[in-house]
Parts: structure tokens; sequence; C-alpha cells
């Protein structure tokens, strides 16, 4: 369960850096950019990230591994 978590919050970070960068990107300049948008799409990224790990699994994180 310890090893699920972690590898869960680890995809969970990189999805919302993910979804920062994307929104940022989408911006000419960086005082164009909307960062509660960008704010908004990074939980929303970790959101679905956790919910996915949690309903599919993880192969860094395989099932049954005691910890």
């Amino acid at each position: 369960m310890k090893n699920f978590v972690k590898a869960a919050l680890i995809r969970a970070a990189r999805t919302m850096a993910e979804c920062a960068l994307a929104y940022i990107g989408s911006a000419a300049l960086v005082s164009q950019v909307d960062w509660l948008g960008v704010l908004s799409s990074a939980a929303m990224g970790g959101i679905i990230s956790i919910l996915l790990a949690v309903a599919t699994g993880l192969p860094e994180a395989p099932r049954g591994g005691g910890s």
C-alpha cells in the first residue's frame, strides 16, 4: 500500500506539472498567462491521475506487494 501511494503521488505530481506547462505554453507572453487557469488545470490533472491510479492500478507499484 505504501509503495502504491508513493507511486500514485509521484505520477500525479508529474501529471500536474505537464498540465501546467501545457497551459502556460498556450500564452504568447508570460504576462498573458491565466494563473488561475494554470492552477485549475494542474489540480484537475492531479485528481484525474489519482482516480485513474485507484481504478486501474500502477505498473510501477504492483498489487499484493506487501508494503
